[in-house]
């Protein structure tokens, strides 16, 4: 909102965060430029021209990645992008759970026309080498 976007949407399951980001960013909520959920993500319905991946993806079962991809495809609008950071490295058990983009590709590629995963250029001293960039559009 300070670098000038002016309809973003925050969704989170965490009741505790999500009235904390309405308390501390009532204003942009008031200007109607700020709207924060406290949804399930599976059963979270609206459009969006972009989604900024954070950490979430990590976090849930990897059964459930297929359905991922499929609800994030549904998310977004004709040409609407997701973008973040995803490990590349695994990991024994989780979260967060790791993974390989060649698996990554499977779950992305029957829902969407580009896929570009590149390795991450600032990641964190710890896990330099072990992240990627992606970009993915509908």
């Amino acid at each position: 909102m300070q670098q000038g976007f002016n309809h973003l949407s925050v969704i989170d399951i965490a009741a505790n965060l999500t009235e904390h980001l309405r308390a501390k960013l009532k204003e942009f909520i008031k200007a109607d430029k700020l709207h924060v959920f406290c949804n399930d993500f599976f059963e979270h319905q609206a459009k969006y021209d972009l989604i900024i991946e954070q950490t979430f993806f990590c976090a849930i079962n990897p059964k459930l990645r297929a359905e991922y991809a499929k609800h994030m495809h549904e998310l977004l609008t004709p040409n609407g992008k997701l973008v973040g950071l995803l490990f590349n490295t695994n990991f024994d058990g989780g979260p967060p759970f790791g993974g390989k983009t060649i698996e990554y590709e499977t779950y992305f590629k029957p829902y969407f026309k580009y896929i570009s995963f590149i390795p991450s250029l600032n990641s964190i001293t710890p896990r330099a080498g072990k992240e990627v960039w992606f970009e993915i559009e509908n």
